[in-house]
């Protein structure tokens, strides 16, 4: 096996490292909030976000609404909004549902960071009852810590590991071909 070979297979292995610690999954935390109407207590908030941003990445907040049974809702309608000036938030701006108090209510927001540091951001929840004005059920402000993978945002870290698993495979397929040739023609004499 040539010094070169020895080399394709080192940034091969490297490449798959890489690629693996990109691609693994980011853990999430999960925070359960009652909302009450008065003294009596009307339903649960379950807000879940991940621990930290992966620079380049998308990820997931998602906020379900479950109401108590015999919770009077009328026809309320739900108004969330999620603001943060240093996310990219989709969608933008306000969405509204109808209620269905015997299902859950599920909102979700994808977020971006393409920078380093300290991410903050606000998720919203109004209700809304007929001919009234909107009450506030949740103002949850939240900080996340966006990161890179060694200097670099993730993304970027995928598509160089890619390369270097190409640059990895080209330098070792020649001394591969050369042995494939090799046992095709000791076969190729044997017969």
């Amino acid at each position: 096996m040539r010094w070169y070979s020895f080399i394709g297979v080192f940034l091969a292995v490297l490449a798959i490292i890489g690629i693996v610690f990109t691609s693994l999954p980011v853990p999430s935390q999960t925070t359960t909030i009652p909302f009450y109407y008065g003294d009596t207590q009307a339903g649960t908030l379950t807000l879940t976000l991940p621990q930290e941003i992966r620079a380049g990445d998308e990820a997931k907040v998602t906020l379900q609404v479950d109401y108590l049974q015999g919770s009077s809702t009328e026809t309320s309608k739900l108004i969330d909004r999620l603001e943060s000036g240093d996310l990219f938030v989709s969608p933008k701006g306000e969405g509204q549902v109808l209620i269905d108090p015997h299902k859950s209510t599920y909102f979700s927001w994808k977020i971006r960071s393409f920078s380093r540091g300290e991410c903050d951001g606000v998720v919203w929840l109004f209700e809304q009852k007929p001919g009234a004005e909107p009450s506030l059920i949740l103002s949850r402000k939240f900080t996340l810590t966006s990161v890179y993978f060694l200097g670099v945002s993730y993304s970027l870290a995928r598509i160089l590991s890619l390369l270097l698993l190409i640059v990895g495979i080209g330098l070792v397929s020649p001394y591969a071909l050369r042995k494939l040739k090799k046992s095709r023609y000791s076969i190729a004499e044997d017969s």
